[in-house]
């Protein structure tokens, strides 16, 4: 009941396109040896498929099939994917969007993970109905990585700066997150 997973990073192989026959040999050698299937993940495949994909789809053909090797993919923007590999991968799914409630318990949980003491307690003190308001407000097709990788950040830093002025005294709330995206356009 054993598989091994390699998690390939985005823009993994564009500078180096003869790594992919080494990724593919390592993988079907890997299952072969080991009797377990191997899967190759690729994350935001947009970003790894959307030039040249000819290194690529030759290793993936000229890969021994003696192993059990699946290759997956994830993006939300599938256009960006070079057709010449789409046919590789089989017909695209979608994934159904969260319901509001788990939205909600996403966003709470990605903002009160990256908060500690002070903080944390502050946001912890914010009740459902803004919890509700602020995933109101973000966009249901911004990704749960674009909270953490752009809204936490942007609005930590926003409060962080104003504590450093002396403009503010008190911690980061829950209020920062509503307010910052009630001023989007």
């Amino acid at each position: 009941n054993d598989a091994v997973c390699f998690d390939i990073p985005k823009g993994f192989g564009s500078r180096r396109p003869d790594i992919w026959s080494f990724l593919f040999d390592i993988a079907n050698d890997y299952s072969t040896t080991h009797g377990v299937p191997v899967i190759i993940y690729f994350n935001e495949c947009d970003g790894t498929f959307c030039g040249d994909v000819s290194a690529v789809k030759r290793a993936w053909q000229l890969c021994d099939t003696d192993g059990y090797v699946c290759v997956l993919g994830s993006t939300n923007e599938l256009p960006k994917i070079n057709t010449a590999i789409e046919d590789r991968f089989g017909e695209p799914f979608q994934i159904l969007p969260l319901s509001d409630d788990l939205r909600c318990t996403a966003l709470r949980s990605k903002i009160l993970s990256r908060f500690t003491g002070e903080a944390k307690e502050s946001l912890e003190c914010a009740d459902d109905v803004q919890w509700t308001l602020l995933a109101n407000h973000i966009p249901k097709t911004m990704s749960m990585r674009k909270v953490v990788v752009d809204l936490i950040p942007t609005v930590d830093s926003h409060v962080q700066m104003l504590l450093d002025t002396g403009e503010r005294t008190t911690p980061i709330s829950l209020q920062d997150f509503i307010d910052h995206q009630l001023s989007k356009p």
